[in-house]
Formats: structure tokens, sequence, C-alpha cells
């Protein structure tokens, strides 16, 4: 369950910094210290949050279905 939880704050973190990003006029963020397209950062963001809530939700049906 430790891990699930872990999960679900990437997928807040995640989602909050693609959404942010479009309050933000910046052209270009710098991402592992190299300066990249706006869009490619919010596409990675939102990899990384949808790859955290698909695990999310896998682990959370699996555990339900354990207690059942």
């Amino acid at each position: 369950m430790r891990n699930n939880n872990w999960n679900l704050v990437w997928v807040i973190i995640g989602f909050s910094i693609v959404i942010y990003s479009f309050f933000n006029p910046n052209q270009s963020k710098t991402f592992l210290g190299m300066s990249i397209n706006i869009w490619v950062y919010r596409a990675i963001w939102f990899l990384v949050a949808s790859g955290s809530l698909f695990s999310y939700l896998k682990r959370k049906k699996e555990e339900s279905r354990f207690e059942d």
C-alpha cells in the first residue's frame, strides 16, 4: 500500500505541473539540465502522471481482489 500512495503523489504532482505550465508564458523549460520545448516538457510530465495513475489503479484493483 505504501508504494501505491507514492504513485498517487506522483499523479498529483505531474498533473499539477502540466496544468501550471499553461499559465506560465515560457516557450521552453529546463528538464534534467537541458532546455526543451514546453510541449515536450508537458508530454514528459503527462506520461509520468498517466503512468503513475495507471499503476495506482492497477494496484488498487489487485488489492480489492485479494480482500474479497
